[in-house]
């Protein structure tokens, strides 16, 4: 149930959508899963 809110998918879909979009526009990927946690943006544009 943490995980489900901290992601936010306790919330409806058109939520989740307009919340993910959001995120893309302002190029915020969100945290790298690997071991170093760095921002996604960053590895990218390695």
């Amino acid at each position: 149930a943490r995980l489900l809110k901290y992601y936010g998918l306790d919330k409806p879909i058109w939520q989740q959508y307009a919340l993910w979009m959001g995120r893309v526009v302002r190029l915020d990927f969100g945290e790298s899963f690997s071991s170093d946690h760095r921002p996604v943006w960053k590895k990218i544009k390695e």
